[in-house]
C-alpha cells in the first residue's frame, strides 16, 4: 500500500481503497486486501492529526485511532447484528472478568464523520499485545499462560443473572442447525471424498450434549486476547512467543528480535489484560473457547488451561473441544457462503474439494 498518500482515510470498496481526506476521493483499483491485513495512514477526520491502524477481518473492518476504535460491518449480515452486539458489549462490560473489554461509546460529531453513514460501532480502545505463539517446550511459560487463560475461563463460567437475559443461548440444536447449513450450502461445492470427511466431523459435533451456560466468547483465539507489554523487553525474560505485535495502538508494530517479552512482572512473564471482538458471544459450551485456544497455542497449552480452570471434567471438556475444533474450516466456509465472501469460502473449503 505504499502508493497511498500519507494523509488518507483508507476504506474498502470491494476491490479498491479510497481516500476521503484530502478530497476528491481517489480509487486504487489494483489494491487488494485480505483478512488480517494491516494498513496505516495519517488522518485528520477524527478532529486532530493522528495515525490510525486499519485491520480487516472476515466480518468487520476495524480502525484503531489514538483513543477509540471504529468497527465497521463488511457485510449486510454483520450490519444487521450491530445493535445486538452493542447490547451484549454493554452487558459484558458490567461484569468482572478480570480483563478489559471494549465498551460502546456514543458517537461524537467527529465520530459521525468517521462513520460516514456506514453501519458501525465506536468503542473504547483496549491496549495490549497479541501473543501469536507460545513456546510450548518451556514448562514455565506454558504454566503461566495456561494460568492466565484459566483465570478467564473461570470468570466466564460464573455468569450473572442480568447477562442471562441479554445473551443468546447456544442450545442443544446448535450443531444440528450448523450441520444442516453445511449440507445445504457447502455439500454441493465439495468432492465426494470431501463430503465423507465432513460427514464424520458433523456427526461428532452433533453428538455433543447441551445444557451448558458459560459465557462463550466464540472466537477466543490469539488475535482477540491482549497481554500487558507496557515496558521494554528484558534479555532475562523467558521466551513467550515467537511472534507478537501491539494491538489497540496507533504505533507501528515493533517485533522483538529474540521473541522475549516483559509484562512488568517480577518473573518477566506477560499478563492477560484484555479480550476484544465479542460479536459471537453467547451462553453455551466453554469447549468452543478451549478449541479456539488450542488452535492458537496448541493442545498442550489448552489441556493445562482446562486442568487449571477446574470448571468440569478435563477429559470431557477436551473431547468436546477437539470435536468442535475439527469443524473450524467448515464454520468459516459456511459463514462466508452466507455473506457471499468468495475468498473466505474458497479458503474454508480447501480441504474438502
Amino acid at each position: 500500500m505504499a502508493a497511498l498518500p500519507t494523509q488518507c482515510h483508507p476504506r474498502q470498496f470491494i476491490t479498491a481503497w479510497r481516500e476521503a481526506n484530502p478530497a476528491p476521493p481517489v480509487s486504487y483499483d489494483d489494491a487488494r486486501t485480505h483478512p488480517g491485513d494491516t494498513h496505516r495512514s495519517t488522518v485528520t477526520w477524527t478532529g486532530k492529526h493522528e495515525c490510525v491502524t486499519v485491520y480487516r477481518g472476515q466480518f468487520h473492518d476495524v480502525v484503531v485511532a489514538a483513543d477509540r476504535v471504529y468497527r465497521f460491518a463488511r457485510t449486510d449480515a454483520a450490519a444487521a447484528r450491530m445493535s445486538g452486539e452493542r447490547e451484549v458489549l454493554c452487558a459484558i462490560a458490567r461484569i468482572d472478568l478480570g480483563v478489559a473489554t471494549p465498551v460502546p461509546l456514543e458517537p461524537t460529531a467527529a465520530d459521525e464523520v468517521a462513520l460516514a453513514g456506514r453501519a458501525g460501532l465506536v468503542l473504547t480502545k483496549v491496549p495490549g499485545w497479541v501473543l501469536t505463539a507460545v513456546d510450548d517446550t518451556n514448562p514455565v511459560v506454558c504454566a503461566h499462560v495456561a494460568a492466565e487463560l484459566a483465570r478467564l475461563l473461570r470468570a466466564m463460567s460464573a455468569v450473572p443473572g442480568d447477562l442471562l437475559k441479554v445473551l443468546p443461548r447456544n442450545g442443544s440444536g446448535q450443531w444440528a442447525e450448523f450441520a444442516s447449513g453445511v449440507r445445504d450450502r457447502l455439500y454441493p461445492l465439495m468432492s465426494p471424498r470431501g463430503r465423507t470427511r465432513a460427514d464424520r466431523k458433523l456427526a461428532a459435533v452433533q453428538s455433543l450434549g447441551g445444557g451448558h451456560a458459560s459465557l462463550v466468547h466464540g472466537d477466543l483465539g490469539a488475535e482477540n486476547m491482549l497481554w500487558d507489554s507496557s515496558s521494554a523487553p528484558e534479555a532475562t525474560a523467558p521466551s513467550v512467543a515467537s511472534v507478537h505485535r501491539p494491538r489497540g495502538s496507533a504505533e507501528s508494530p515493533q517485533p522483538l528480535t529474540d521473541g522475549r517479552l516483559d509484562g512488568q512482572r517480577a518473573d518477566g512473564l506477560p499478563r492477560l489484560v484484555g479480550v476484544i471482538d465479542w460479536d459471537g458471544a453467547a451462553l453455551g459450551d466453554p469447549a468452543e473457547d478451549v478449541a479456539s485456544i488450542a488452535a492458537s497455542y496448541g493442545w498442550a497449552v489448552a489441556s493445562e488451561v482446562v486442568d487449571r480452570a477446574g470448571i468440569e471434567s478435563s477429559a470431557d471438556l477436551l473431547n468436546r473441544a477437539r470435536a468442535i475444533a475439527a469443524t473450524f474450516a467448515l464454520q468459516q466456509a459456511l459463514a462466508a457462503a452466507e455473506d457471499n465472501d468468495e475468498e473466505e469460502l474458497a479458503d474454508g473449503l480447501a480441504g474438502y474439494r
